[in-house]
């Protein structure tokens, strides 16, 4: 059993799933094949792998910004907004909040 990918005569990619067995057909040996179209498959699992990527970095994002001052919470969202979507520098001070309460100017 193996995965393949093919080139349509359209241009897209058909990925397929490959099952092959030697059996006895009319007294002589050949080999068997069983072809499955696993393209929407594929494409599922592609989109999948992109959410659970998004929601890690949506996680890491989260944890960053409960750190970050109350009230400057939405001034460091928007920079990494601006960093991870229009490719701007990440570069912002700010203050974040301690587990102890306290607070430190970050640079």
């Amino acid at each position: 059993m193996f995965e393949s990918a093919h080139l349509k005569k359209d241009g897209t990619v058909m990925f397929v799933d490959v099952h092959a067995r030697v059996v006895e057909f009319e007294g002589r040996k050949i080999i068997a094949n069983i072809v499955r179209d696993i393209t929407d498959h594929k494409r599922v699992e592609e989109a999948l792998e992109k959410s659970e990527a998004g929601l890690a970095e949506a996680q890491h994002v989260a944890q960053f910004l409960n750190f970050a001052h109350p009230d400057d919470r939405e001034l460091v969202k928007k920079s990494i907004d601006e960093a991870l979507y229009e490719n701007k520098p990440f570069s912002i001070d700010h203050r974040i909040v301690l587990l102890d309460g306290s607070e430190r100017f970050k640079m």
